[in-house]
Protein backbone atom coordinates (compact mmCIF):
# COMPACT_ATOMS: atom_id res chain seq x y z
CA UNK A 1 0.00 0.00 0.00
CA UNK A 2 1.68 3.32 -0.82
CA UNK A 3 1.02 6.37 0.70
CA UNK A 4 -1.26 7.47 -1.77
CA UNK A 5 -3.39 4.94 -0.50
CA UNK A 6 -2.87 5.22 2.90
CA UNK A 7 -4.01 8.93 2.90
CA UNK A 8 -6.92 8.26 1.31
CA UNK A 9 -7.76 6.05 3.92
CA UNK A 10 -7.33 7.86 6.41
CA UNK A 11 -9.14 11.21 4.82
CA UNK A 12 -12.14 8.67 4.22
CA UNK A 13 -12.03 7.14 7.97
CA UNK A 14 -12.11 10.88 8.99
CA UNK A 15 -15.08 11.85 6.44
CA UNK A 16 -16.54 8.30 7.89
CA UNK A 17 -16.00 9.50 11.80
CA UNK A 18 -17.36 13.19 11.12
CA UNK A 19 -20.54 11.79 9.80
CA UNK A 20 -21.23 9.10 12.68
CA UNK A 21 -20.39 12.25 15.16
CA UNK A 22 -22.97 13.99 13.33
CA UNK A 23 -25.02 11.31 13.48
CA UNK A 24 -24.17 11.20 17.51
CA UNK A 25 -25.15 14.73 18.11
CA UNK A 26 -28.86 14.16 16.39
CA UNK A 27 -28.90 10.63 18.17
CA UNK A 28 -28.04 12.73 22.00
CA UNK A 29 -30.32 15.96 20.79
CA UNK A 30 -33.41 13.81 19.83
CA UNK A 31 -32.79 12.04 23.31
CA UNK A 32 -32.32 15.06 25.29
CA UNK A 33 -35.64 16.64 23.96
CA UNK A 34 -37.73 13.07 24.25
CA UNK A 35 -38.93 10.58 26.68
CA UNK A 36 -36.02 8.63 26.00
CA UNK A 37 -34.54 10.45 28.43
CA UNK A 38 -35.76 8.89 31.25
CA UNK A 39 -33.58 6.80 33.94
CA UNK A 40 -35.14 3.83 33.03
CA UNK A 41 -34.16 3.97 29.70
CA UNK A 42 -30.43 4.86 30.20
CA UNK A 43 -30.04 1.05 32.24
CA UNK A 44 -31.20 -0.68 28.83
CA UNK A 45 -27.34 -1.57 27.40
CA UNK A 46 -24.82 0.19 25.21
CA UNK A 47 -26.51 3.08 22.89
CA UNK A 48 -26.10 3.23 19.54
CA UNK A 49 -24.06 6.52 19.84
CA UNK A 50 -21.37 4.64 22.17
CA UNK A 51 -21.12 1.43 20.33
CA UNK A 52 -20.39 3.70 17.05
CA UNK A 53 -17.87 5.46 19.01
CA UNK A 54 -15.92 2.66 20.07
CA UNK A 55 -16.00 1.05 16.65
CA UNK A 56 -15.23 4.69 15.29
CA UNK A 57 -11.87 4.40 18.09
CA UNK A 58 -11.13 1.29 16.56
CA UNK A 59 -11.15 2.24 13.15
CA UNK A 60 -9.02 5.32 14.37
CA UNK A 61 -6.16 3.02 15.65
CA UNK A 62 -6.18 0.76 12.99
CA UNK A 63 -5.46 3.81 10.53
CA UNK A 64 -2.93 4.75 12.96
CA UNK A 65 -1.49 1.22 12.91
CA UNK A 66 -1.90 1.00 8.57
CA UNK A 67 0.10 4.47 8.79
CA UNK A 68 2.92 3.83 11.13
CA UNK A 69 3.55 0.09 9.03
CA UNK A 70 3.76 2.18 5.52
CA UNK A 71 6.00 4.59 7.50
CA UNK A 72 8.08 1.34 8.77
CA UNK A 73 7.61 0.66 5.47
CA UNK A 74 9.58 3.61 3.86
CA UNK A 75 11.90 3.47 6.48
CA UNK A 76 12.86 -0.40 5.60
CA UNK A 77 13.02 0.58 1.34
CA UNK A 78 15.40 3.75 2.74
CA UNK A 79 17.72 1.34 4.11
CA UNK A 80 17.80 -0.74 1.76
CA UNK A 81 18.54 2.22 -0.31
CA UNK A 82 21.55 3.29 1.73
CA UNK A 83 22.84 -0.20 1.90
CA UNK A 84 23.10 -0.59 -1.80
CA UNK A 85 25.32 2.78 -1.87
CA UNK A 86 26.89 1.92 0.56
CA UNK A 87 28.08 -1.41 -1.08
CA UNK A 88 28.50 0.44 -4.46
CA UNK A 89 31.27 3.46 -2.21
CA UNK A 90 32.75 0.28 -0.82
CA UNK A 91 33.53 -1.09 -4.67
CA UNK A 92 34.04 2.19 -5.96
CA UNK A 93 36.73 2.38 -2.98
CA UNK A 94 38.43 -0.51 -3.71
CA UNK A 95 38.81 -0.50 -7.26
CA UNK A 96 40.45 3.20 -6.38
CA UNK A 97 43.02 1.18 -4.35
CA UNK A 98 43.83 -1.05 -6.74
CA UNK A 99 44.03 1.49 -8.87
CA UNK A 100 46.15 2.80 -7.33
CA UNK A 101 48.38 0.03 -6.51
CA UNK A 102 48.67 -1.48 -10.39
CA UNK A 103 49.71 2.04 -11.18
CA UNK A 104 52.73 1.75 -8.57
CA UNK A 105 53.36 -1.41 -10.34
CA UNK A 106 53.49 -0.23 -13.51
CA UNK A 107 56.01 2.33 -12.73
CA UNK A 108 58.01 -0.30 -10.96
CA UNK A 109 57.90 -2.28 -14.27
CA UNK A 110 58.79 0.38 -16.26
CA UNK A 111 61.91 1.07 -14.34
CA UNK A 112 63.20 -2.30 -14.28
CA UNK A 113 62.90 -1.93 -17.88
CA UNK A 114 65.14 1.12 -18.31
CA UNK A 115 67.13 -0.79 -16.04
CA UNK A 116 67.29 -3.86 -18.03
CA UNK A 117 67.64 -1.54 -21.25
CA UNK A 118 70.54 0.43 -20.35
CA UNK A 119 73.05 -2.88 -18.67
CA UNK A 120 72.34 -4.36 -21.90
CA UNK A 121 73.23 -1.24 -23.92
CA UNK A 122 76.33 -1.03 -21.50
CA UNK A 123 77.14 -4.52 -22.17
CA UNK A 124 76.90 -4.54 -26.21
CA UNK A 125 79.11 -1.12 -26.26
CA UNK A 126 81.87 -3.07 -24.03
CA UNK A 127 84.55 -5.02 -26.21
Amino acid sequence: MDEAEITEDVEDEEEKNDEEKSVEDEEHKDKAEGPEDSISQTKKGPSKASSSSSSSRASSACLKAKAERAALMAKVQALEMKHALDMQQAQITAKGERLAIEAELAAAEAKVNVYMESESLAAGQEP
